[in-house]
């Protein structure tokens, strides 16, 4: 199968600052443009503050592949009057619209549904992904749904993977993420979990840059226990992580997806030398300002005290930048 391209769409662009010295312009203007920062302080009443940009790399280019179950527990209403299909489909078009990933050419997004058959749902623009439709697409042809083959349906992906194995597209350095949803254990898949970990393990020597993150929303314990035999699999070879919800209802199905979308950004938001890229840094201490997140963390771990500020926490979040914009913390 050919991957297809991403169209071209408007990027998001950084917004100036209001002076040459770095200050930071309206808090209503900047807040949508971090996904954390931090404050600390010490004894003396010394401080430092940075912030982390939601800007995601220019030299990186995302093939993102998604492999959604389909089994009929998926068709249980998870809370909110909607199926864990729904719900799943929901939080997997706000990643594909994500203005972190900022998904345009020469990206790739792929949607795959698996229960007893596994079946290529979407490949183009995200901007089209609409999960009402994409729903009424799967209850349409719903497939094989007594079954769940998880395994089969990574090695699918997989499969796929390897038929792009460039390590650059478009002068671009090429990260690949493979992201799993399952609410059951896999009951029909011809391969086994060593076979699949192997594939991985074999896989990620040809495909550089290469991340699964398996999300297991409610599964039972022996289920769990696949998951962690295959995270031993793959161990120091290739990023694997398991991310496990609770419950299959939708509050933990979306916090398990939300998760995920950060392990994503966490990614993106790096730069060559493996550090997050850091927006502004305001520090008493002249010879830090603008350093690495890497750095940045290291003077937070300098003070007596200190505490982590993320996008959710909106209200702390505007407080932490209108400290960074005034004058009380310039150096």
């Amino acid at each position: 199968m050919r991957r297809a391209n991403i169209p071209p769409t408007s990027a998001l662009s950084r917004p100036s600052t209001s002076s040459s010295n770095g200050t930071l312009s309206t808090v209503q203007d900047w807040s949508r443009f971090f996904t954390h920062g931090a404050v600390a302080s010490n004894a003396n009443g010394e401080r430092a503050m940075y912030l982390a940009g939601k800007q995601r790399s220019d030299d990186v280019c995302i093939f993102l592949d998604v492999a959604l179950d389909n089994s009929g527990s998926m068709d249980m209403n998870c809370g909110g009057g909607k199926s864990r299909l729904a719900v799943s489909l929901e939080c997997i078009q706000s990643i594909a619209r994500d203005p972190t990933l900022n998904l345009q050419e020469p990206d790739s997004f792929v949607l795959r549904t698996f229960n007893g058959y596994i079946l290529e749902r979407f490949c183009t623009h995200p901007d089209r992904f609409d999960y009402d439709k994409m729903l009424r697409n799967i209850q349409h042809k719903p497939g094989d749904t007594g079954k769940t083959r998880v395994w089969d349906a990574m090695g699918k992906t997989l499969s796929v993977m390897l038929e792009h194995p460039e390590k650059r597209r478009a002068g671009k350095e090429v990260i690949r993420f493979m992201l799993v949803l399952t609410d059951g254990g896999d009951n029909a898949s011809n391969d086994s979990v060593a076979a699949i970990g192997q594939k991985l393990v074999d896989a990620s020597k040809r495909l550089a840059n290469m991340h699964v993150v398996v999300i297991a929303a409610g599964l039972d314990g022996s289920a769990l226990k696949d998951l962690e035999r295959l995270t031993q699999l793959c161990n120091g070879k290739l990023g694997f992580r398991v991310i496990t919800a609770a419950t299959a209802s939708d509050v933990d199905i979306k916090k398990a997806f939300a998760e995920a979308m950060d392990e994503i950004r966490a990614l993106l938001l790096r730069d060559k030398n493996g550090n997050l890229q850091i927006t502004t840094l305001r520090t008493r201490n002249v010879q830090l300002v603008q350093r690495s997140d890497a750095m940045a963390a290291l003077a937070m771990q300098q003070y007596e005290t200190s505490r982590t500020i993320t996008s959710g926490d909106s209200n702390e979040m505007r407080s932490l930048i209108a400290l960074m914009s005034s004058t009380s913390v310039r150096n």
